[in-house]
């Protein structure tokens, strides 16, 4: 959660000053314009006939240097801003497998975890631990549970052993509950999801 809204404050804070430097990028272009027409004499200096205002050439050297380091201040903040923006969107738990494409693991564990917090008590788990498939955790109502993350069938024989492991480790009975965050589309057979309880991301 406090990744989440780092990331939206980030995304809002790069958003503000990439404004402020896109305004300032136009305002000082349009300054350097304005100025580039004006005719000047043998000392470098600018003169505005309407306005009778002198210039110095060292200012519109200054114009174009802050001009363009507008510019560039203003396309790496809309680049940092975008990079965050797909890397939120990408968490989000709304996202959903389109056809041919396979999760990468550490988005699906990220998407479960977003879902985990609506369905489990989050600070009983270990968010270390998932990513070696396995977790200790409690429920809403506090009921002692295993929680589990797999992508692939071929993780399987890994995920048994950690459930296992995890059991001895934390004296928990054989019967305490498997609670298992998979991909919508992973194909599991019944008598292996008929002693847990399966979530589909």
């Amino acid at each position: 959660m406090k990744s989440l809204l780092l990331n939206k404050a980030t995304i809002a804070l790069s958003g503000l000053l990439s404004l402020v430097s896109l305004l300032s990028f136009l305002f000082f272009g349009w300054l350097l314009l304005g100025h580039l027409g004006l005719p000047y004499n043998s000392e470098g200096r600018y003169f505005d006939v309407n306005e009778g205002v002198v210039y110095h050439q060292e200012s519109i050297v200054g114009l174009t240097v802050v001009c363009l380091a507008s510019l560039i201040v203003t396309v790496s903040l809309a680049f940092v801003c975008s990079r965050v923006t797909g890397r939120l969107l990408l968490g989000r738990n709304n996202i959903r497998l389109r056809k041919g494409h396979r999760w990468n693991t550490e988005r699906f564990l990220q998407a479960a975890c977003d879902q985990m917090v609506k369905e489990l008590d989050w600070d009983s788990i270990d968010s270390g631990c998932l990513h070696h498939t396995v977790s200790k955790a409690k429920t809403i109502d506090g009921r002692q549970i295993i929680v589990g993350v797999i992508t692939e069938m071929n993780m399987w024989e890994e995920l048994i052993e950690h459930i296992r492991d995890e059991r001895a480790h934390c004296n928990f009975p054989r019967e305490t509950p498997v609670w298992l965050y998979v991909p919508q589309d992973l194909s599991i057979p019944d008598l292996m999801a008929g002693t847990m309880k399966i979530r589909r991301i």
